[in-house]
């Protein structure tokens, strides 16, 4: 279906479990880079048509001290955050060397987007 569009070969074998065990075969799978939010982390938009699953796949590259703080606290922070009960997507799988996490899809409609509807 889609393109890697930017995405590394290694990070597509990183996603393959997962989206193999949710709606086939990683090759029947949509992948479709979504904007960022200003930082340099990529993200991508994976979606399974038969299944209607769908999750988001982010990579942000441990370069250096700075961006492995970063992701450590992404990680230690959603996490923390969701089991408060608060609208934090999962975290499915993640690679903390590489960077690379699995999150739950809550749809198009941005954070930002959604708190300028609902003042």
């Amino acid at each position: 279906m889609g393109s890697l569009q930017g995405m590394s070969i290694p990070l597509s074998s990183f996603l393959s479990p997962l989206l193999e065990s949710q709606g086939g075969p990683f090759e029947d799978w949509e992948i479709c880079a979504i904007p960022g939010d200003g930082s340099k982390r990529r993200f991508w938009r994976l979606t399974s048509h038969p299944t209607h699953r769908s999750f988001i796949a982010m990579e942000n590259a441990p370069e250096d001290i700075f961006y492995r703080r970063e992701n450590r606290a992404y990680l230690k922070i959603g996490t923390h955050l969701r089991s408060k009960g608060l609208p934090i997507p999962k975290i499915h799988n993640f690679d903390l060397d590489r960077g690379w996490f699995i999150l739950e899809d809550l749809g198009t409609e941005s954070l930002q987007d959604w708190g300028i509807q609902n003042r």
